[in-house]
């Protein structure tokens, strides 16, 4: 390696790595039923996600009584042209597909007009200070389907 950019924060990890991108997200909103008598919902994104590789979708389930259960997602689009997502409820039992969501992953979109912009060795943008990080602030640990909480997004 030929040259370096790594800050770490004060408990000695590393928060920002020219060699390592962090999970950034890329957009986020509200998901809703839209599709098979509210069982399916798909969602698109402001925007394209210019990439090669599918990005990640995190989806958080509105909090109400009963079975919050999602299947059947996959991305929408394909490689330079991801679009949108698509999830579906579980079964009919189940609370229609009604939460928040974002798209992340582990690149950097160029969105600021100013601040600070990281490429790594071949030219890959790994960090832009308008793009924001996805943290996960913690577990929840009340029924089955328990999982993470995040913000930033």
């Amino acid at each position: 390696m030929s040259y370096r950019l790594q800050f770490t924060n004060s408990s000695g990890l590393v928060a920002l790595d020219s060699e390592f991108a962090r999970l950034s997200v890329l957009c986020s909103g509200r998901y809703a039923p839209t599709q098979e008598s509210g069982l399916g919902s798909a969602t698109y994104f402001p925007d394209p996600i210019i990439s090669q590789e599918p990005h990640l979708v995190f989806c958080r389930p509105d909090t109400q009584a009963g079975l919050a259960g999602l299947t059947a997602m996959h991305v929408i689009g394909g490689p330079n042209a991801w679009t949108g997502f698509y999830v579906r409820a579980y079964s009919s039992e189940a609370l229609q597909p009604d939460g928040r969501w974002f798209a992340a992953a582990f690149m950097a979109q160029a969105s600021a007009t100013c601040g600070m912009r990281l490429w790594d060795g071949t030219g890959r943008l790994v960090f832009d200070s308008g793009t924001p990080p996805a943290l996960f602030t913690r577990a929840l640990a009340n029924g089955p389907m328990s999982g993470p909480t995040w913000t930033g997004g």
